[in-house]
């Protein structure tokens, strides 16, 4: 089996286009990611960020996070600053931050503490926990 092997270190890789991310990145690639605490350098971002995460507790989420949808690969262009959580669109990052990320917990159970940010998962809470089905919109009755 013949294989592509790294000048600079001896490395094989059975595909090409590995070792030339080997060389580009790893054997010979440049340390331009630096971390602002401490004086380690890498060759990758993904690198920097484990090691923020790993050394120092800080979890720096990625540039660009991309998920697999019906037309190929996305990026997640609009991230939550609060959370990290990314959106393809716009308007889905404003309804998570509105609703979702810090927003008011408007919905409360009637019979615990418990409450929440979407009405759908004060129902879920409802059967769930208390077995109670909210039937065509009427809730129960509030004088227990």
């Amino acid at each position: 089996m013949e294989g592509f092997t790294c000048h600079q270190c001896g490395r094989s890789y059975q595909l090409r286009h590995n070792l030339v991310k080997h060389l580009r990145f790893e054997c010979g690639g440049q340390k331009h990611f630096t971390c602002y605490l401490c004086p380690a350098r890498y060759t990758q971002n993904g690198k920097l960020r484990q090691h923020m995460l790993n050394a120092h507790n800080i979890f720096v989420p990625p540039r660009r996070t991309w998920i697999k949808s019906a037309h190929g690969y996305v990026s997640f262009r609009f991230p939550c600053q609060q959370c990290g959580r990314g959106y393809t669109r716009r308007c889905n990052l404003r309804r998570h931050m509105k609703w979702e990320c810090g927003g008011k917990r408007q919905f409360p159970c009637y019979y615990c503490s418990y409450s929440f940010t979407q009405k759908t998962s004060l129902h879920r809470h409802l059967i769930a926990i208390h077995k109670i089905d909210i039937v065509n919109g009427v809730e129960p009755n509030l004088m227990l």
